[in-house]
């Protein structure tokens, strides 16, 4: 697939990852499972893309980000796993334990 921008044409495969994603966007409130197989970004319900290690992702966002996707994969029951484990889900335990100098931050935020 080619798009146009800026007078020349680009192959979707080349366009940085948060730009497909939002090409491929769901409708507004679905959940895209794809962003689980990388570690930088994280994309909303609505498409709208966020680095991890970015101050424009605030601690509270990254904090909502984390219980969102534990509380998803228990949901998911054994399916979850794929979610507990994924790349995306241990860079922001990750992050949030270097923004709040916590090692374990889950355990403190979980109750």
């Amino acid at each position: 697939m080619l798009l146009a921008r800026y007078g020349r044409a680009l192959r979707y495969e080349r366009l940085p990852f948060e730009w497909r994603v939002r090409l491929d966007a769901l409708a507004p409130g679905v959940f895209n499972q794809e962003v689980l197989g990388q570690s930088k970004w994280w994309i909303d319900l609505f498409g709208a893309a966020y680095r991890i290690r970015s101050e424009q992702f605030q601690t509270a966002h990254l904090l909502h980000v984390v219980m969102f996707l534990r509380e998803y994969a228990a949901l998911r029951g054994e399916d979850g796993r794929a979610i507990r484990d994924s790349p995306l889900m241990q860079e922001l335990v990750a992050e949030l334990a270097r923004r709040t100098g916590d090692p374990n931050p889950l355990i403190r935020h979980s109750e």
